[in-house]
């Protein structure tokens, strides 16, 4: 609905009350709500209170929870917005001018997103290029040249192609035959005649102070050695995303970053879902498609 505004001028836009409505309720959950209720539950322990907070924390791996919409929501709402926003921008200025706008938020928008994630404070290729924040900023830059150069069904089109296209590349491309996990790993290790960095593995220590160690240097061999491929696999570390990040992503982001404590679920920063993924490109249209949690992030690491 529109807020009502009887004594507007001519020319004031109205502003989408639901919209903003939505908008403010997704910012409770992002800036604190959600640890607000995990606090009480943790001094409470009451019944109701504890059904609300399981909500507030990522599946493990299947499934969906309330907390896995939160990001999701917030693409939801700028892909919403975008639809309003350049709606008007088109009739003022066209195509040209609104294009020129969307590229020069997106680099500001990116580079401000890079300095909350730590900026240069570390030296490349440590650098955290794809935060969540740049990655907002990335799906408002894909979201905004669907809108602006695809008509309606160009845009039906363009949601069902990334899709189907997503599936394919998830689907057939082969991958090596080795689950990239640390309780695999692990067993990996105890074969090789390694107990200690088995348990070096099982430690629950935090997984990014692994970087340059001989878990990483294990890792690599044992995933070169590996010769047998599959296709078709979507378990954590054991899938086409995951693989990607450990050959290609550089710094420790690739290498680290990400890896959950042995027998424990993925981080919330490290869980993305493959629906996640999905939605970011189609926030133009202002829908979304949920389908199985299945893959890793190019900005989170390559083993969940």
């Amino acid at each position: 609905m529109l807020a009502a505004t009887p004594s507007s001028a001519p020319g004031v836009p109205q502003r989408l009350m639901s919209l903003d409505a939505l908008r403010g309720f997704d910012m409770l959950c992002i800036i604190g709500g959600g640890s607000l209720v995990l606090a009480l539950n943790r001094l409470t322990g009451f019944g109701p209170l504890k059904m609300v907070a399981n909500q507030l924390e990522h599946v493990d791996w299947d499934g969906f929870r309330f907390y896995d919409l939160i990001f999701p929501l917030f693409v939801f709402i700028t892909g919403v917005s975008l639809v309003f926003s350049f709606a008007k921008e088109l009739e003022k200025g066209g195509r040209p001018a609104a294009t020129g706008r969307v590229l020069r938020r997106f680099v500001l928008l990116f580079i401000v997103a890079l300095f909350y994630s730590g900026g240069v404070s570390s030296l490349w290729p440590d650098i955290r290029l794809l935060g969540v924040l740049n990655r907002i900023t990335l799906c408002y830059l894909g979201g905004s040249m669907l809108f602006l150069f695809l008509k309606p069904r160009g845009l039906v089109a363009a949601f069902a192609a990334i899709l189907v296209a997503y599936w394919a590349l998830m689907t057939f491309i082969p991958i090596r035959d080795i689950r990239l996990d640390l309780e695999s790993l692990a067993t990996r290790a105890e074969a090789a005649g390694k107990p200690a960095l088995a348990k070096e593995m099982r430690s629950g220590r935090n997984p990014s102070t692994f970087k340059d160690s001989e878990i990483v240097a294990f890792a690599h061999e044992e995933f070169n050695a590996t010769s047998a491929t599959v296709s078709g696999k979507f378990e954590p570390g054991y899938n086409l995303a995951n693989h990607l990040d450990f050959q290609y992503l550089p710094g420790k982001n690739g290498t680290t970053s990400g890896i959950p404590k042995a027998s424990s679920a993925p981080s919330p920063r490290s869980a993305p879902a493959s629906w996640e993924s999905s939605l970011e490109w189609f926030c133009a249209t202002g829908r979304s498609l949920p389908t199985r949690r299945c893959s890793g992030s190019w900005s989170e690491g390559w083993l969940l």
